[in-house]
Formats: structure tokens, C-alpha cells, sequence
């Protein structure tokens, strides 16, 4: 054997034996992380089996904050742990991790319909049921979700009922009768303030 074949055998060992400590170490991360992920995974359990359709308005956007905060985070220790694991490994762990988005997912999506319940006002597409844009205001509560959670109008409400909650002011306009000495106060009125 000559000088160069030792050096490059020693080489391959040292290499090899520095790759066994690097999956050594990462065996170690990606456990410390699979037991905060539990940790995590039983939180989002909770939250989800604790949910209730029927609880406050307060519950409800409980659940949903700490749902989201909590799903962001588990998030962020599924791509730790991918990054650390094998291509078999990581094919098994993600349908696991597929199995928890869903459930999370599913639970904001119902807390997000039982608020909703929450937000819309009676209807009723009678007339005199027409409540004031003041009125509706005041009877709707701030919403940190935006769109229709927000206007307090539901997006299934009757286009009637939104219509009709806006009063406009009645204004007369006079009829143009070709008279010359009209045509003056007429553009006066009608015209000229548009511009």
C-alpha cells in the first residue's frame, strides 16, 4: 500500500465517522423537536375537542386565535423536523402531519361559521323592518376578520334588506318647460352645481 492510498483511506474514515456524528446529532434535534411537536399536536387537541358551536362570541374568537397561533407554530416544527428526517421517514410523517392540518383546519372553518352567526341581524324584508345605517352600526361589534364579518350584513342576506337599509333624501326636480326665462334658473339649480 502505498503513501497515498493511507491518506486517502484515513481520509474516508474520518469522514465517514464525522458523517455518523452529523446523523447522530440530527437524530437528537429531530427527536428534541418530535417532543415539542407533541407537546404542540396536544394543544390543537384540546383546543379542537373544547370547541363548541355554542359557546360565546368570546369562546369562539378564542378558539380561533389560539387555534391560528397555535397551527403557525406546528407549522414551523413540521418543516424543522422534514429538514432533519429521510425520504422514507419523511413520506410516513407527513401523512401523520396531514391528519392534524385537516383537523385544525376544519375546526377554525366551524368556529369561523359559528361566528358568523353572531354577526348577522335579524331579517326581516319588510319595509318598516329597515333598520338605519347608524342602527346597524351600532348593533354590530368589531370584528378583526374582514369583509362581511366586519359590515355586519351576512353575504346570504336578501339583496331587499341591503337596499333597503340605505335612506336617500327625496329631491324634486322640476320639469323643463322650454321657456327661456326658466332656462337660466333651471341650469342655475341643476346644471352648474354639478360642475
Amino acid at each position: 500500500m502505498s503513501m497515498n492510498d493511507s491518506i486517502a483511506s484515513d481520509i474516508v474514515e474520518r469522514q465517514s465517522s464525522l458523517n455518523d456524528n452529523d446523523n447522530g446529532k440530527n437524530k437528537d434535534k429531530a427527536f428534541l423537536l418530535k417532543r415539542k411537536r407533541s407537546s404542540v399536536r396536544g394543544n390543537i387537541s384540546r383546543f379542537c375537542n373544547k370547541f363548541s358551536i355554542n359557546g360565546s362570541k368570546e369562546e369562539i374568537d378564542f378558539t380561533i386565535s389560539r387555534l391560528s397561533e397555535t397551527f403557525k407554530e406546528l407549522k414551523i416544527l413540521y418543516d424543522k423536523i422534514h429538514a432533519l428526517l429521510s425520504d422514507d421517514e419523511f413520506e410516513l410523517d407527513i401523512i401523520e402531519c396531514a391528519d392534524y392540518e385537516d383537523k385544525t383546519k376544519l375546526t377554525i372553518f366551524k368556529a369561523r361559521k359559528a361566528l358568523e352567526n353572531f354577526k348577522v341581524p335579524n331579517i326581516d324584508p319588510t319595509q318598516d323592518a329597515a333598520i338605519s345605517p347608524n342602527e346597524a352600526a351600532m348593533n354590530t361589534s368589531y370584528s378583526p376578520f374582514p369583509s362581511f364579518y366586519a359590515s355586519g350584513i351576512s353575504p346570504n342576506a336578501p339583496v331587499s334588506y341591503i337596499q333597503s337599509t340605505v335612506k336617500l333624501p327625496t329631491v324634486k326636480i322640476e320639469p323643463f318647460d322650454s321657456d327661456i326665462e326658466n332656462s337660466i334658473c333651471y341650469l342655475n339649480n341643476f346644471c352648474l352645481q354639478s360642475i
